[in-house]
This record gives structure tokens, sequence and C-alpha cells, in this order.
């Protein structure tokens, strides 16, 4: 692995468009694959940021020794967010443990920090507590709600924050078992997702293709015994529910 792909990201950002574009021409194994890579470049980025020495690391089965970044790295809250709802979906449990080792207090103060919204920060911190049982998930998560609202600044448009904000009550039914709210929850968070990447310059972005950050709760929740109840081409049956796709 390349020492500018651990202090940018760019290879995670880069693999999930290779993913959806391998998901548009129909090549579903391809497509599970490279975003399994994909997960696992976010994990070696999260594994060598604010280190000293060597890391080893693993991309797609094989292992590569990488340098540490004590300094000159691009962690930062939207990485967090995204790689954490990426690993849920292609159930990378080794990724979610480097995430939940990355203090999510230092994302805001990190090198790479600075593109995102602070919304994200306690959105990061409420997925890692959600993830470890940790009771405490509950308070993050309602303040990454309040500073998501079209009334707080956010640097993306308030639309990209819908998004994000519509994973919280499918994580309230997840943790409460509520089928019907489940399954509400994900259409909603479907029909966010539709709404900034079905039109416009977004809809020609291959990214748009897969609702990466609803899928990924959709997956928790059916891993926590939960039914997929919506059909959708954004978060596919194959996908969330980690079924073979030959």
């Amino acid at each position: 692995m390349a020492r500018s792909a651990v202090q940018t990201g760019r290879q995670f950002r880069g693999r999930i468009v290779e993913a959806c574009w391998a998901y548009s021409i129909g090549n579903v194994p391809v497509a599970l694959r490279v975003l399994g890579a994909a997960a696992d470049v976010a994990g070696a980025l999260f594994a060598a940021a604010d280190r000293t020495g060597e890391v080893m690391v693993t991309v797609d089965g094989h292992q590569f020794t990488v340098p540490g970044e004590p300094a000159d790295h691009n962690v930062n809250e939207v990485v967090w967010v995204d790689a954490c709802c990426l690993a849920f979906v292609v159930r990378r449990d080794a990724v979610l443990r480097i995430l939940a080792g990355y203090p999510t207090q230092r994302l805001g103060a990190a090198p790479g920090s600075g593109e995102g919204d602070v919304y994200r920060i306690h959105l990061a911190a409420a997925l890692r507590l959600f993830w470890l049982d940790d009771p405490g998930w509950p308070q993050p998560l309602a303040e990454a709600e309040r500073l998501s609202q079209p009334e707080h600044r956010t640097v993306a448009a308030p639309r990209f924050a819908a998004m994000y904000r519509a994973l919280a009550p499918m994580l309230r039914a997840i943790a409460t078992g509520d089928q019907d709210a489940f399954s509400d929850g994900l259409e909603a968070a479907l029909r966010a997702h539709k709404a900034v990447h079905g039109r416009g310059a977004e809809a020609k972005r291959a990214t748009g293709l897969l609702a990466l950050p609803a899928a990924g709760v959709a997956a928790l929740g059916v891993d926590r015994g939960l039914k997929l109840e919506v059909e959708s081409s954004y978060a596919p049956r194959w996908l969330v529910e980690g079924a073979d796709p030959r």
C-alpha cells in the first residue's frame, strides 16, 4: 500500500467509486469484493493515524506494512462515519474494532478534519458506542440530530445532513427491536438519499447508486435480528443481508 494512500484516504473513496461502477454493470461479486477492500483501506488509514513506526494492515486478504502517521494524516469525522457504515454492510469486524479504538473526540482536532460538520463527530461517537453496546449512545445521537438540523450552519447542503440524520430513527429501532420503526426509518433514509443523489449532477455520479450509510445501518439491524422489508436498488438485499450474490 502506498504511503500517500494512508495519508489521504484516496484509495478509500476511489474503491467505493469502482465498486459502484461494478454494481452499475451488474457485476455484483466484484462490487462486493471492492467494497470490502475499501473498508480495509479505511481501517488501514485509522490504524496508522497518530502512530509511529510501522503498522501491519490487511487489505483484501493481503497483508501490508505501512508507516505510522503521527501527525500528517487525513483521518476525519467524514471518513470515520462513512467507513463505519461501510464496515457494517460488508461485515468487517476487524475494521470496526480499529475504528472503535480511535477516540472519536480526536476527530475534530485531526489534521484532516475541517471538511465535514460537527454533527458527524457526535454521530461517530454514537455509532461507536452503539456498536460496543455502550448504553451511552443516545446522548451523542441526539446531539448529532440537533446539530444537523437546517437551522444550524453546516458545511454541506442541508439535504446532505438529512441523509445522516435519517440514521438516528433506525438506530433507535434496532435498540428496541421495533420492526415497523426500522422499516419506516430505512424508507425515510432511502428517500433522503434519493433527494441528494437522484437528481441533477449528483445523479450522474456512480457513488450515488448505493446508499451506503443507510444500507450499513440496515445491515446492522439485520444482524441484530430485524428483517429487511424494504426493496430498493440503493440498498439491495444481497448487500444488506450479506447473502451470496451469485
